[in-house]
């Protein structure tokens, strides 16, 4: 396999394991995987081959199927924004309520 193909296959590989890592609510998982990602997207920006014709194919492949799952890991990760930001919103209600009941005694 060529380096430019490898390259982007593990770049597909590590954000299907992200998705699967969102999917599942394993946010620590989630970050560790993006920091390995990060470093294979640097390892393909400071490439100098070039992929053959078939190679080229194949990338092309594998940058639709990365680009959907980081969609549904966008997805995943602004709905669990939303569920914790709700989550701060209920504990700033019940502070608020206990600041006047207790500071009603």
């Amino acid at each position: 396999m060529n380096a430019p193909l490898y390259d982007y296959e593990s770049l597909a590989i590590l954000t299907a394991q992200m998705r699967s890592a969102s999917d599942t609510g394993e946010w620590d998982r989630l970050i560790s995987l993006e920091s390995q990602l990060n470093q294979r997207i640097a390892d393909i920006k400071s490439a100098d081959e070039q992929p053959d014709e078939t190679a080229r194919l194949r990338i092309v492949q594998l940058l639709r199927k990365t680009l959907a799952d980081d969609a549904e890991i966008r997805s995943n990760t602004q709905n669990r924004m939303a569920q914790l930001k709700d989550i701060m919103q209920s504990n700033q209600q019940e502070q608020r309520l206990n600041r006047v009941y207790h500071g009603a005694k």
